[in-house]
């Protein structure tokens, strides 16, 4: 499968997103680059200690399993507000 916009909003939406929301958190796909993908974290992934470390390294491991091809994940955590 190639790697571009669509398809991997397919795969967020059917793949990725149970999986988060599962532990009440969120995630979406905010630009991909020619060396990375930018994705956005809420909710509960925001928050948490692992999402740096542990969301990176599962989203880049299933993207590279899925696509076949190898880009650096960036975790952009949206937090809100209120929780600052």
């Amino acid at each position: 499968m190639e790697l571009n916009e669509q398809n991997l909003q397919t795969v967020i939406t059917e793949h990725f997103l149970p999986k988060v929301r599962n532990d009440g958190g969120n995630i979406q796909l905010e630009c991909i680059t020619d060396s990375e993908i930018h994705i956005g974290a809420y909710q509960e992934c925001a928050d948490c200690p692992v999402a740096d470390g542990g969301l990176k390294w599962w989203l880049e491991n299933e993207i590279k399993r899925i696509f076949e091809t190898s880009r650096q994940v960036v975790i952009h955590r949206h937090i809100p507000y209120y929780k600052r």
